[in-house]
Parts: structure tokens; C-alpha cells; sequence
């Protein structure tokens, strides 16, 4: 079974296209296709279902998958090894979701990380699937929520805990009130800005402002896309908005007030990593600084 074969069959998994996987392996659709059938003859089994256009694997297909990414993974393995043994792999590569809160924290981690080593070159690959990231050897590793759905051959590291803050107004009505608890009270009876519903956290804090204040409306929520767009919406009108404090939104318009809240929900985050994976000197100082660095 030759290797340059699976990487074709694997192509093809990742892109579930005949056209697109030879487009991006620089090679014709029928040479391909041709080298497909001969993979299927060696093994005796179809491995794709073809629907038109796209590709689906066959329960054999899947089967070879599973192994092909082991092989993969070890070759990638052997070659960061003797990477490192030369000295000559600097390149760090952070698989993260597609959201400003993650931007901001990334910024973070990045200037943390380059701070403290400046030969190293971190890279953010941005995904609507960490995991996936990781098992194809995308990213090096990924940070997320802490609570994701893991398979065992995937392992996780806690972060950190962030804490979250209310941010309104300079001059908002609430803030007349004497105490913190009736700032809150007032507060909550405004609109509530918000990341739409494709980021499952803003959810948890929608839930967690309807079961603590009776007069919260859902009805009065808004949802943007941006972080900037929270942060111009709650500057210029009577709303509110809930972000983690790392963001330092005060820091970047002084119009802004903040407000700390024990009983606020945590933001806890996590890196994620592929267990079988070699794993350098380097990212393992790398993965040890971050959690020396936010806790």
C-alpha cells in the first residue's frame, strides 16, 4: 500500500470532492480517480460512496480513515522529532474558534508567548472545529472552552479561569442606584447586548441574567456580530453587555463603566492537544508558560 495513495484517499475525505481534492493535490480529477480504484482493488473494498458531486465514506472508508490519520500523525511525528533535535522548528500553530472573544484573548497569548521567546512564530488557524484541527495536524493545539465533548485521543490542559464584568454607559440611569445589587436590578430591566447565537457561551449568560433577575426579558436582547459593535452599542445608548475582563473595554474607551459580580458565570478555558501526537520541548514550555501566565 503505498502513502502517497492514502494522502490522496485523505484528501478526499477532508474535501469530499473529486474535483476540489485533485485541485488542491495538483494533479488531473481522473489520475485520482484512478488512483482511488487501485487503492480499493488493493483492499478488496469500496471506500466512497459517490452522490453526484460529493463523496461520502463507505463503513470501509471510514475504517482506513481512522488508521490513515495514525500513520499520518506518525510521520508528522517523526519529522517534528528530528526537527527539534536540529534545532530548526520555531513555528507554533494555535487552532481557535471564529470569535472576537477569542481574538482578544489570542492577542493576548500571542504577545505573551513572542514576549518570552522571541525566536518563536505563533500561527492562529482559525476554525469552526478545533478538534478536527488537531486530528489532522492543522494546529499544533487549540484553545477553547473547557467543557468541550473530548475522544480519548484527545487530551486536554485547563487554562484558566477568566472572570466576566458588566459594562454600561459612564451616565447610565442604573448607576444612580446606591448598591452594586440595585445597579443590577435597574440595570437588567435594558436591553442586553450580545455575539449571536453561533457562540454557545453568550447562551449560558442569557440563561444565567433570565434565572437570577425576574425582570431580565429575553425579548430585549440584541445580538451583533462583533465585539466592537457591543462596545459601540452599549456608548451610545441605555444597554448593557457581559464580557470577560480580559478584554479591557475600559481601557480602550473611557466612556465605558464596569462592574464586577461575584455570581457571574466563569469563562473557563482550556488548550486541547492530540495525545498520540510528539510533543517538542518547546510546546510543552510553550503550553506550561500559558498556564503560568493566567493563573
Amino acid at each position: 500500500m503505498e502513502l502517497f495513495r492514502l494522502h490522496y484517499f485523505l484528501e478526499l475525505c477532508k474535501v469530499k470532492q473529486f474535483t476540489k481534492a485533485a485541485e488542491n493535490l495538483a494533479i488531473s480529477q481522473a489520475a485520482l480517480s484512478k488512483q482511488i480504484k487501485i487503492l480499493e482493488a488493493t483492499l478488496g473494498a469500496e471506500l466512497f460512496n459517490r452522490q453526484g458531486q460529493t463523496t461520502t465514506l463507505t463503513p470501509a472508508g471510514l475504517i482506513l480513515e481512522k488508521y490513515c490519520w495514525r500513520i499520518t500523525n506518525e510521520l508528522v511525528s517523526i519529522e517534528e522529532e528530528l526537527k527539534e533535535i536540529n534545532h530548526s522548528s520555531n513555528h507554533i500553530y494555535v487552532a481557535t474558534y471564529l470569535c472576537d472573544l477569542e481574538y482578544k484573548l489570542n492577542d493576548l497569548l500571542m504577545t505573551t508567548l513572542t514576549d518570552r521567546s522571541s525566536n518563536l512564530q505563533v500561527h492562529t488557524i482559525i476554525t469552526e472545529n478545533i478538534l478536527q484541527s488537531l486530528e489532522t495536524m492543522d494546529a499544533d493545539f487549540g484553545i477553547s472552552f473547557a467543557d468541550l465533548p473530548l475522544p480519548e485521543h484527545i487530551g486536554k490542559i485547563d487554562l484558566f479561569t477568566a472572570n466576566y464584568q458588566f459594562i454600561l454607559r459612564n451616565d447610565h440611569p442604573a448607576l444612580a442606584k446606591a448598591t452594586t445589587e440595585e445597579i443590577l436590578k435597574e440595570l437588567t430591566m435594558y436591553p442586553f447586548v450580545r455575539l449571536n447565537t453561533e457562540f454557545s457561551e453568550q447562551n449560558k449568560l442569557t440563561n444565567w441574567l433570565d434565572t437570577t433577575f425576574s425582570n431580565f426579558s429575553p425579548e430585549k436582547v440584541i445580538q451583533v456580530d462583533t465585539l466592537s459593535l457591543i462596545t459601540h452599542l452599549v456608548s451610545h445608548s441605555d444597554s448593557f453587555a457581559i464580557v470577560p475582563e480580559y478584554t479591557n473595554i475600559q481601557l480602550l474607551d473611557n466612556s465605558i463603566h464596569t462592574l464586577t459580580y461575584q455570581e457571574l458565570p466563569k469563562r473557563n478555558m482550556a488548550v486541547y492537544y492530540l495525545k498520540e501526537r510528539y510533543m517538542s520541548r518547546q510546546l510543552q514550555q510553550l503550553l506550561a508558560e500559558c498556564q503560568k501566565q493566567f493563573q
